[in-house]
């Protein structure tokens, strides 16, 4: 590992090394200025500051987060450069990671590594109550596994978001923004007091853009339609207890961003076949960067959830009882009027899931603490699942599927011929005549065929913890925590379907690849995406036992010197996906296990002028749950063993009265040490069965270098202050591609963001931009959803591949008022 770190750092010195370097040049030469805030957390679910917690943690607080203008998760990640959040066909897909361990959003029943806490009460899915962030006081990303006090599966690192509370002052906010492509946004916060002891808090927020991805054949994509409310009811019952219900709710309804893809040559060959033949279908720039799309339908998101969380905590003499209960429900409607990504009605599919779960915790800790202080607690989670509808089709062909049926049977022609660039008129006869003798063999299908599927999954949790720490001298403590998990799932998946022809072949049964190069002649859409031998139902049970050994050691005031070891766990699953599966072989993975270690140091140096953090660690996955897209579906299997090593260096400085300066940067080497089951991108060679291995490689979304570089100058004017704020944010060469195809290998990019604004104790406006320089960049890439799947039946020598790239420049003024 030291070699690779010496490495990357020299070819980064210039970004990292300079950068302190300028700090303390810039302290020697200003006179006395106002110390840093201590920054509060609750990383060990006590009250402490961050300087004085042996965890890589980062928070943001609720000044921070206005003065950034922190929007989502995503804008968090400029702050937070270990922290990658992509999104690609909906916001309920988002996914999170940090130090480059992380899951796909778009696998419901795969829990992610990353826990996302809100007040306490862990999101089953990353995509539910973060799409607004609403009246929100902090936030905290605890970096590394986290397995002692946050146990449900946090084997990557910890979200945790905490909302203002009821209080018992009246008070109110109203932010209003209007920006580029029509963006209209509206959040509200008001504090009621009803009583001396009993208080309301409110808080609203909406959003409205139009959309800014361009489709030359029907409705543009990629527009903001939702709204989050968010309601809170404190009681203080006495002078040591209070009572807490929080109830908050979220509304979706929007054309989500579709896939921009780029054709292959055999597919635009299939695409102007049939565009000759029904003078209809103009085709876009074959350009999947270009943030232009060619589908005759968009895809539409419709999204209803709310959850509630009740909280009490109570002092008595020398103990402190906290509990937590928790539910949340939720339905989403994700329509892919075109999953084939053409200009054509071909295969239409509706992605219906729902949810519901709840949650209890119990801890109880001492507050008396002198030399030892500890937490002891349990934890319950139950979820039900369910993805499809029996009462509506999942899968139906559309109205064009024979002419492009009969268009890939002419391809398929052309391409047994070794002959790709022959004259069409031929090879549309000989598809014409596939058409004719063998219907659904290998074409796609018949308009109406429907092909419906239902899988379900129930998640049964427990975990019993204890954590403590002693003081060993009155410089040096001792932390430990341990704790038992217990977690039991049983899932069902089931097809049906109804078709015109029933012509389905088993998977590989004409097998004319020692002839003809072809893995099978069946390309039917409804066989291959609901088979009827693919029923399923099982069940089974994981545990472990896991710890956290951590010394503090604190040699001179304000600096901070840790040491940690840790175990984490993450319990097994099942693959609930559509498509062919061998039953456990395939449907199961199994449970993944962590081993963490860390040295940090954490220092306030220059009268507590300047923070400098910094974490070395290294940490290893056995039997690593690996998630990639191929195509039809998404599969999980295991990694042998993922290590990832790296550094993290974080500092903010008050150069002067008016200046702040924040700087962090991380590297990361995270690889897969063994991974002989790996996916094989289009291009590949199987060289273990259907699968590629992947030793010795670099983890997708990892980029091994990423950065960042904030200023902000606050000046008095008029009775208030004039502030400006840049935001500078780096990231190396990366591959954000589940099946490492090296096609969507990335170069390093920047983005640049700005503010300007002035306030005083009632009034803010501020005129901001976002990605000033108007970079593009990927966020995430894999195969086409059907094109390769017809790429690889049809022998094409590439297969055409779909990305989502980030957003675009955009700029506006947002006007808040305080009271």
């Amino acid at each position: 590992m030291t070699s690779k770190i010496k490495k990357a750092f020299s070819l980064d010195r210039l970004f990292v090394t300079s950068s302190a370097l300028n700090l303390v040049l810039l302290s020697s030469a200003v006179s006395a200025a106002p110390m840093l805030e201590e920054v509060v957390v609750t990383a060990q679910k006590r009250t402490q500051s961050m300087q004085d917690v042996p965890v890589a943690v980062t928070a943001v607080g609720a000044q921070e987060l206005q003065d950034a203008g922190i929007n989502d998760m995503t804008d968090l990640s400029m702050q937070v450069p270990s922290l990658v959040v992509s999104t690609n066909t909906s916001p309920f897909n988002t996914s999170y990671r940090i130090r480059g361990i992380g899951n796909e959003g778009n696998i419901p029943t795969f829990e992610p590594a990353t826990g996302l806490f809100v007040d306490g009460a862990f999101k089953s899915r990353s995509g539910l109550g973060l799409g607004e962030l609403v009246d929100v006081e902090s936030i905290e990303i605890l970096k590394g596994p986290q397995s002692t006090l946050y146990g449900k599966n946090v084997t990557a690192g910890v979200i945790s978001v905490n909302t203002k509370r009821p209080g018992p002052d009246l008070e109110g906010s109203l932010e209003l923004t209007a920006g580029t492509d029509n963006l209209r946004q509206f959040k509200g916060g008001i504090n009621i007091p009803i009583t001396d002891s009993l208080y309301t808090r409110w808080g609203v927020s909406g959003t409205q853009r139009d959309p800014v991805q361009k489709n030359i054949s029907g409705e543009d994509g990629r527009e903001l339609d939702q709204i989050a409310i968010r309601g809170q009811l404190q009681w203080d019952y006495s002078a040591v207890g209070s009572i807490r219900l929080i109830g908050s709710f979220a509304d979706r309804d929007m054309n989500t961003t579709m896939g921009d893809i780029h054709y292959s040559q055999t597919h635009l060959n299939i695409l102007n076949n049939i565009r000759s033949k029904l003078g209809r279908g103009d085709m876009a720039p074959n350009d999947a960067y270009d943030n232009t799309v060619n589908q005759v339908e968009p895809t539409h998101f419709l999204q209803d959830s709310s959850d509630f969380t009740l909280s009490l905590e109570h002092e008595f003499d020398n103990i402190t009882l906290n509990l937590l209960g928790t539910y949340e429900e939720y339905q989403a409607n994700l329509d892919y009027n075109t999953v084939s990504q053409t200009p054509y009605n071909i295969l239409r599919f509706l992605d219906s899931q729902q949810g519901e779960s709840n949650s209890f915790e119990i801890r109880i800790s001492n507050n008396d603490a002198d030399k030892f202080s500890w937490i002891a607690g349990a934890f319950y989670f139950n979820s039900d699942y369910t993805r499809g509808d029996s009462d509506e089709g999942e899968f139906e062909l559309l109205d064009d599927a024979d002419e492009y049926g009969t268009a890939v049977g002419a391809e398929l022609a052309r391409n047994l011929t070794g002959n790709p660039d022959a004259a069409v008129p031929i090879f549309d006869a000989l598809g014409n005549l596939l058409t004719t003798l063998l219907p659904g063999i290998p074409l796609v299908g018949s308009p109406g065929d429907k092909g419906y599927f239902t899988g379900t999954q129930n998640t049964e949790s427990l975990g019993v913890f204890l954590h403590s720490t002693y003081s060993v001298a009155s410089n040096l403590e001792l932390i430990t925590g341990i704790r038992y998990s217990y977690e039991e799932k049983s899932a069902t998946f089931d097809n049906e379907r109804e078709m015109t022809l029933d012509t389905c072949l088993p998977p590989h049964e004409i097998d004319l690849d020692p002839l003809l190069g072809l893995p099978s002649l069946n390309t039917n859409f409804i066989c291959l995406l609901t088979p009827l031998n693919n029923n399923y139902a099982g069940d089974d049970s994981w545990s472990d036992l896991t710890g956290t050994l951590s010394l503090s050691w604190f040699p001179v005031e304000d600096t901070l010197l840790y040491a940690t070891v840790s175990t984490g766990f993450k319990a097994g699953g099942f693959n609930l996906e559509f498509g062919e599966f061998d039953g456990d072989s395939e449907r199961k993975y199994d449970q993944e296990k962590v081993s963490h270690f860390e040295i940090g140091g954490k220092s306030e140096l220059f009268d507590r002028r300047m923070r400098l953090n910094a974490a070395l660690f290294s940490t290893s996955y056995e039997n690593y749950q690996n998630a990639t897209f191929v195509g039809l579906q998404f599969i999980v299997n295991n990694a042998e063993e993922v290590v990832v090593d790296g550094l993290e260096l974080e500092t903010t400085f008050l150069a002067t009265e008016n200046l702040t300066l924040t700087a962090a940067a991380t590297y990361l080497d995270a690889r897969y040490e063994s991974y002989s089951a790996g996916p094989c991108h289009y291009s590949a060679e199987p060289d273990n069965g259907q699968f590629c291995s992947a030793d010795g490689e670099a983890i997708p979304f990892a980029p091994e270098f990423s950065g960042s570089l904030i200023a902000q100058w606050t000046q008095p004017l008029f009775e208030g202050d004039f502030y400006a704020r840049m935001s500078y944010q780096y990231t190396g060469d990366n591959l954000p591609s589940s099946d490492r195809d090296p096609r969507h290998m990335q170069d390093p990019y920047f983005l640049l963001d700005g503010r300007l604004g002035w306030r005083n104790d009632s009034f803010d406006i501020v005129l901001w931009g976002k990605n000033l320089t108007d970079e593009t960049y990927l966020v995430q890439a894999g195969p086409g959803n059907t094109t390769a799947t017809v790429d690889a039946y049809t022998n094409a020598s590439e297969g055409s591949y779909q990305t989502f790239i980030g957003e675009p420049r955009t700029a506006g003024v947002t006007l808040r008022l305080f009271y």
